[in-house]
C-alpha cells in the first residue's frame, strides 16, 4: 500500500503537464508521466482519458494559479482588477503559452478549458444586463491582451511601433471595459 504525502499522483500529473504544455507545446503522455515522477504513463490515461483531457486539466490548473495570484480585495473596483490581471498574466505567461499551443494543435476551444476564474472575477457581482453590456468590451480587451502577450514583439517589428505603444493599445481596451460599466452606472 502506498502512502502519498503532499500532492496526489493526479495533481502531480496536472502540475507536470501544465509546465510541459507551456514550455514544449505538445508533450507525449510518457513525457508528462516522467516529469511527474510517475513510472506508469498509463496513469495519465486512467485519470484523464487522453491528451486533450490532461491539457484541459492543465489549463484549468494554470488559470486557477493566475486567479490565486490576483489576491484582490472584494471591494476592488474594475479598473484595479483589470490592471492587476494584466500584471499577473505578464508575470506568468504559462497559461497563455499552453492555451496558444493547444489552439495551434487544432484543439477546439470547448475542449481546452472549462473554468475561467480570471474572467469570472471581472464579471463577479454584476447583474445580467451589465454582463451583457460588458462582454464585447471584455472580449476586445482579452483579444488584445493575449495577442500582445504572444505576438507583441512581432507586431511591434512589423508595424514599426514600440512595444510600449502596443501596451497602450491594450490599456485602452481595458479602459473601454471600465467605461462600459461606468456608462451603465455599475462600476
Amino acid at each position: 500500500m502506498w502512502i502519498i504525502l503532499g500532492m496526489s499522483t493526479r495533481d502531480e500529473l496536472i502540475r507536470a503537464a501544465a509546465e510541459l504544455f507551456a514550455r514544449d507545446g505538445d508533450p507525449s503522455l510518457r513525457d508528462i508521466a516522467r516529469e511527474a515522477g510517475v513510472k506508469n504513463h498509463g496513469l495519465v490515461r486512467h485519470y484523464f482519458g487522453d491528451k486533450a483531457g490532461i491539457r484541459s486539466a492543465a489549463l484549468t490548473y494554470l488559470a486557477e494559479a493566475l486567479f490565486a495570484r490576483l489576491d484582490l480585495p472584494k471591494d476592488a473596483d474594475l479598473g484595479t482588477r483589470l490592471a492587476r490581471i494584466v500584471d499577473v498574466v505578464e508575470q506568468d505567461q504559462r497559461h497563455t503559452r499552453a492555451l496558444a499551443f493547444g489552439l495551434l494543435k487544432d484543439d477546439l476551444p470547448e475542449g481546452l478549458q472549462d473554468a475561467f476564474p480570471v474572467v469570472r472575477s471581472v464579471l463577479e457581482g454584476l447583474d445580467e444586463d451589465a454582463r451583457r453590456r460588458l462582454r464585447p468590451a471584455l472580449a476586445e480587451a482579452l483579444a488584445l491582451g493575449l495577442g500582445i502577450q504572444l505576438f507583441g514583439p512581432f507586431v511591434a517589428r512589423a508595424t514599426g511601433l514600440a512595444e510600449e505603444a502596443l501596451d497602450a493599445l491594450r490599456d485602452g481596451a481595458m479602459a473601454r471595459v471600465t467605461a462600459t460599466l461606468e456608462a451603465a452606472g455599475k462600476a
